[in-house]
């Protein structure tokens, strides 16, 4: 299976950590991987920075317009795509292609691609039914100011493989509500387990 550099980016930037995939004769970051890996990483980078009360724009304007007259148009939209994905981010606009943390990290770890039924059906439950709940906007916004770094703690715990597991058997347990056409059940199961998982790693408990 190929990497998923998006989902490599999102995780980088909640662990605090850029390393970008690094393509021969790539040496503006102008590949596609280069870029899926940005797309990700910024947007995660915005979100977390929103949520501690900053903005720091990668990029400035004169930064910008330096690169398109010296390296030429493509390099400055690259940096441009990096703040548009990083104001995404700052604004709680959804990244269509990913934003579930949890679930994407769980199937990450189960080896699974980005387009597998779990991830995709739990897309279309948060674009199409969570965010049009009378809450569902504050839900959403406070998941993705806390997601990544609850996913930085699992990472980080010596239990990560049985929490995934866990976590990951939940997921196919409401993926399966969903499709069943049992949502207030699912937006239930979901949160208790969210909830669950936040306590523990915010008390330091051994998860």
């Amino acid at each position: 299976m190929s990497e998923n550099y998006h989902n490599k980016g999102e995780s980088d930037a909640s662990d605090g950590n850029y390393d970008p995939p690094k393509p021969i004769l790539d040496a503006y970051g102008l590949s596609d991987e280069r870029r899926e890996y940005d797309a990700g990483y910024y947007h995660t980078r915005g979100q977390r920075d929103a949520a501690e009360g900053k903005n720091d724009k990668p990029h400035g304007d004169f930064e910008i317009l330096a690169d398109s007259l010296f390296l030429g148009d493509a390099a400055a939209e690259t940096k441009e795509l990096r703040n548009d994905a990083y104001e995404k981010g700052q604004s709680g606009e959804e990244n269509k292609q990913s934003s579930c943390f949890l679930t994407s990290s769980c199937v990450e770890f189960a080896g699974l691609k980005d387009d597998c039924e779990e991830l995709e059906v739990m897309r279309g439950f948060r674009d199409n039914y969570v965010s049009k709940l009378p809450l569902g906007d504050s839900l959403i916004k406070e998941y993705y100011a806390t997601a990544p770094d609850i996913v930085q703690r699992i990472r980080g715990s010596p239990d990560r493989d049985s929490v995934f597991c866990t976590m990951f058997a939940e997921i196919r347990a409401i993926v399966g509500l969903i499709k069943a056409g049992e949502n207030s059940d699912a937006v239930q199961r979901y949160l208790e387990m969210y909830q669950a998982v936040k306590a523990k790693v915010q008390s330091s408990a051994k998860i």
